[in-house]
């Protein structure tokens, strides 16, 4: 059984024909205007996947579920009291925060202290730049999605970190990268997915020792479509695996392009959080 915590990003930007340049390459003046940051604990994602489950009809069927995530909450204590003897250096250097640190120090077993000690994770999307080639006819749109850890998570998995564009016209990949941030050195993910006019996903192991963390991974994503592409969605998500898994999540758009775009669990893999959150 293979879980994931996923978080959703999303925005829909929209243009009015009058305000686009028509000349080759000009760039748009509403560039990095757009950008959505999510966080939340690891805590609290076993917690509420664990009442969701509690919460579901096929409690039968989620019994081994249950079992495993009840096995991390209760693990989760202990976890702290670990860390709790590290010094507050050692911790920073795991990039814990003050307050972290302090609910660390300070840990009393509570299910409060539990979260505010637990490590966090932060994602951000953001539109980069438009750009309108009228020589070639065609339309260029950059979309960057970055996730940070504060704190070195319980579980230590495969990540997945993934982009999705949709417009009026079908953009496909023209070039995008993942670079992931190691204490040892940045690499590049080679091992992506695309899915032609809905975007990429690049998946990366987050620790290459089983003890330190990523510092941080960045996805850059650029689209082509052909025509003046003036209406467009694009959407970003993150998925943090209980147990290594060579699959992200699938891409789907709901409704129409300007209705935005959703990212849905690969059938058979269950979600182990979720959020969204989105700027029109």
């Amino acid at each position: 059984m293979k879980k994931a915590i996923q978080i959703f990003l999303s925005v829909i930007i929209m243009f009015t024909a009058m305000g686009i340049p028509v000349n080759a390459y000009d760039a748009d003046a509403e560039t990095n205007d757009s950008r959505v940051f999510i966080q939340t604990d690891e805590y609290s994602m076993l917690l509420d996947e664990y009442e969701e489950l509690c919460r579901s009809s096929k409690t039968n069927e989620n019994r081994k579920s249950l079992e495993e995530l009840c096995y991390l909450i209760k693990e989760y204590p202990q976890y702290i009291l670990e860390k709790q003897k590290m010094s507050e250096q050692q911790l920073k250097t795991e990039n814990y925060t003050e307050e972290q640190i302090y609910a660390i120090k300070n840990y009393d077993g509570s299910p409060a202290m539990t979260k505010a000690a637990s490590a966090s994770v932060t994602g951000s999307l953001s539109h980069v730049s438009r750009t309108y080639n009228s020589s070639a006819n065609r339309t260029y749109v950059t979309v960057t999605a970055s996730v940070h850890w504060n704190g070195t998570p319980l579980v230590k998995g495969t990540d997945t970190l993934g982009i999705a564009l949709a417009g009026s016209s079908t953009f496909v990949r023209s070039n995008s990268y993942c670079l992931i941030s190691h204490p040892t050195g940045s690499v590049y993910s080679s091992s992506y997915q695309t899915q032609v006019g809905l975007g990429v996903q690049y998946r990366f192991g987050i620790s290459a020792d089983g003890i330190n963390m990523f510092n941080y991974a960045l996805l850059s994503y650029t689209g082509v479509a052909e025509g003046n592409v003036n209406v467009y969605a694009f959407s970003g998500a993150y998925s943090h695996f209980t147990y290594g898994s060579n699959i992200g999540f699938g891409f789907s758009i709901g409704g129409s392009y300007s209705a935005g775009i959703s990212f849905t669990p690969v059938p058979g893999y269950e979600l182990m959080w979720s959020d969204d959150d989105s700027v029109y």
